[in-house]
């Protein structure tokens, strides 16, 4: 195993529909990754995230997305344990397994994401702007439990409004009017959608808007499935005895 600098707890999530298959394959890489650096892991599956206003129905499987907040605000509860959490999108795999993720958020920071740069001044650093598909987070940075907040509050309120668009906007929103700018961290290169050096995010194609249209994921599937080949052929050994949990039939 190698030494990691910090304790970093790596978070998957899902629902039952399409995506849960696309995690059968993403979470066995992430995984091993884990195993690899001894971090933990954790995999929660169906919608965390349910309000009084839904009155006791179950939640659309879109909510699933708001488990991000669960999570962050679970592993705060642990920081003691734990000094960052990296949140993954179903169709994220780690890539990099020689990079110490616990290594790439200075402690001076909150976030760690990949940016969307203004694009009339590349050197822009300080936005809100960014995905929220992979996010590394300080557990002991004391924006954290703020942000993690108003994320919680912005969003439920979009739910009551009929408003739900997402996880994306209200982060984005708190992250700007919260005061949360100045510790935000860009990673631009590491975390840069199919690109990623050290995570790769295999997000849908700009114009595909439908989230579980069964053609696009199966797109998807076939290019984590080459990362994963990627990824095994170069860590004989790691890609075995990897715990395979069927998610889609669960």
């Amino acid at each position: 195993p190698m030494k990691k600098k910090r304790n970093t707890l790596i978070a998957l999530f899902v629902g039952f529909d399409k995506y849960a298959s696309m995690l059968e394959m993403t979470a066995p890489i992430n995984k091993a990754y884990a195993r690899k650096w001894k971090q933990d892991l954790v995999v929660l599956q169906g919608t965390s995230y349910v309000l009084p206003v839904d009155k006791g129905c179950t939640p659309q499987g879109r909510r699933t997305t708001l488990n991000k907040i669960s999570l962050l605000k679970e592993a705060l509860k642990h920081n003691d344990e734990y000094d960052q959490i990296l949140i993954l999108d179903t169709d994220a795999i780690v890539y990099d397994f020689d990079t110490d993720i616990s290594t790439l958020l200075p402690d001076k920071y909150m976030i760690a994401a990949h940016r969307v740069l203004v694009k009339k001044d590349p050197h822009t650093v300080q936005t809100s702007n960014i995905n929220a598909g992979v996010t590394l987070w300080n557990l002991h940075h004391n924006a954290t439990q703020r942000i993690t907040q108003g994320w919680h509050q912005r969003s439920k309120k979009s739910i009551e409004k009929l408003d739900f668009r997402g996880d994306q906007k209200p982060l984005q929103a708190t992250i700007l009017h919260d005061g949360g700018v100045p510790f935000v961290y860009s990673l631009l290169e590491e975390f840069a959608y199919g690109h990623g050096t050290v995570v790769k995010h295999f997000i849908r194609r700009k114009n595909h808007h439908n989230w579980t249209d069964p053609k696009i994921v199966d797109e998807r599937e076939i290019m984590v499935d080459e990362a994963a080949k990627t990824i095994c052929g170069r860590e004989p050994g790691v890609c075995d005895n990897i715990d395979r949990v069927p998610y889609a039939s669960l």
